[in-house]
């Protein structure tokens, strides 16, 4: 076994990989079980499953960002991400920004949005090509399956009607917004952990590059 991990060392990365991955994902049911079980207020808008989305997208626009920044071939298409990132922030932070307007949380998306556009229009050369590269690698498979668990399948998944269509006289809400909100605070944990994967290799690839 030993000699198996010295000649191939990125067997015990992934290995690594799967197994943090693993341990990321029990934040799940663990968020949830803190807002239900322990402090009685179920899953709403101010809780530990809303904070941890929020914090994991706060670090994946981070990490992206970063790798936009170090990764001079990618950083058209890592600045559209970002941009993606940031506005999905402000939309999961739409209940503190409804004080200063119900619906106020579109002006700042659209400037956020303007912006990524303005910073990589001059490297939309790059950006489809960068985009070709990424689709091919573990990290963007993580993005991607994330984004579509929090922005398809924890949609459709926990749609209200189908879950009293399921229960009948037993539905109650709760149970509905458990079975959504723990899927997109799993979809944030894929996101953020592709996005720290993009940055970490971007790292590794600038360095090896300056060797």
């Amino acid at each position: 076994m030993k000699i198996a991990f010295q000649n191939h060392p990125e067997l015990m990365t992934v290995i690594i990989e799967i197994t943090l991955l693993a341990l990321c994902m029990l934040a799940v049911p663990a968020a949830i079980a803190l807002d239900v079980l322990v402090f009685n207020h179920g899953v709403h808008e101010v809780s530990v499953t809303e904070f941890s989305q929020s914090s994991l997208l706060f670090l994946s626009m981070v990490f992206t960002g970063l790798a936009a920044w170090r990764q001079r071939e990618s950083r058209g298409f890592l600045v559209l991400v970002t941009g993606l990132f940031a506005t999905m922030l402000i939309r999961e932070s739409d209940k503190f920004l409804d004080y200063i307007a119900l619906g106020f949380w579109v002006y700042p998306a659209i400037v956020i949005t303007v912006a990524a556009l303005v910073i990589a229009f001059p490297l939309r050369a790059a950006i489809i090509p960068a985009m070709v590269k990424y689709s091919a690698t573990r990290q963007f498979a993580y993005l991607v399956t994330g984004l579509l668990l929090v922005i398809v399948f924890s949609r459709a998944f926990g749609t209200g009607w189908f879950w009293e269509e399921v229960m009948l006289e037993d539905y109650d809400r709760i149970y509905k917004t458990i079975i959504q909100e723990g899927l997109e605070l799993l979809g944030y944990i894929l996101i953020c952990f592709g996005s720290v994967l993009s940055y970490r290799l971007g790292r590794d690839r600038v360095h090896t590059d300056e060797q």
